[in-house]
């Protein structure tokens, strides 16, 4: 997307399941060999593995779903589950990737320069400034201040509050600052409307009928009036849902896989380092 330069192909849905269970079982593969429970990191690791898969496969249930739904003509229902599988799949690619967040170069939000974490800091304020939710992420900050990247979870947290079941991201928004769009500009600095398509005026037209669709929900559920979309244009949104969340995951997935080598390859040299002297 974008001439963005191709570091690796797209992966399958089948690729990434395989490359989950490949880890998990090296995690297993450990404990076992060692004769031991599974320790805090890889039961983490293996449960995170499970629970991947386990959102992979609803995934592709829900499209091949609606799918049936649209050929048999039961339209109002598959909008409805089109926003819920939208909702799903932009939920997943701001909580999953938290790990990727903001793209940055180093693990840990401590380790950046001075500069970064200033202008990076910055950024936070004025957009949770923007949604009035400063005040809490500061409360965060202090809650949060023993974790090792700090200002990623006081803002994770400040975002997704699980203790008091508050989820401050409508996910079936798109155009206000609560909404999907943003979030997702802010953390990733990608724009969802480009990711759509390729040509820019079909982009265009896919954002609107994904705006139609969301607003045909909520008259079908609230109001109880008819759907105005037809089969054809449903099935262009299905696909163009699932255009947007390959495009999407294919740069975070790209841009992990990158950071994880150079950490990687760090840490070996200076693990070598280490054992010479």
């Amino acid at each position: 997307m974008g001439g963005e330069n191709t570091v690796m192909e797209d992966l399958t849905e089948q690729d990434v399941i395989d490359a989950i269970n490949r880890g998990i079982a090296v995690f297993k593969e450990e404990a076992e060999r060692e004769g031991r429970e599974y320790n805090s990191f890889e039961k983490e690791n293996i449960d995170s593995g499970n629970r991947s898969i386990k959102k992979i496969v609803r995934n592709g249930h829900y499209f091949k779903h609606i799918v049936k739904l649209v050929k048999e003509n039961y339209i109002e229902e598959s909008i409805i589950l089109t926003v819920t599988l939208f909702e799903f799949l932009m939920r997943d690619v701001v909580k999953d990737f938290k790990f990727v967040w903001f793209y940055l170069p180093v693990l840990q939000f401590s380790e950046l320069p001075l500069d970064k974490k200033i202008a990076l800091r910055k950024k936070i304020r004025k957009y949770l400034d923007d949604r009035k939710l400063y005040n809490q992420y500061m409360v965060n900050i202090n809650l949060y201040q023993d974790l090792p990247n700090l200002e990623i979870e006081a803002l994770y947290h400040t975002l997704f509050d699980s203790d008091r079941d508050i989820e401050r991201i409508n996910f079936q928004n798109l155009h206000d600052k609560k909404g999907v769009k943003q979030v997702i500009k802010f953390l990733y600095d990608i724009d969802i409307i480009d990711y759509l398509d390729q040509d820019k005026i079909k982009a265009q037209k896919k954002w609107f009928l994904l705006g139609r669709l969301i607003q045909e929900r909520h008259n079908i559920i609230h109001k109880g009036d008819p759907a105005t979309l037809n089969s054809e244009e449903i099935i262009e949104i299905i696909n163009s849902i699932g255009e947007l969340n390959h495009n999407i995951v294919q740069k975070l997935v790209r841009f992990g896989w990158s950071e994880q080598k150079k950490q990687h390859t760090l840490l070996t040299k200076k693990f070598k380092i280490g054992k010479i002297n």
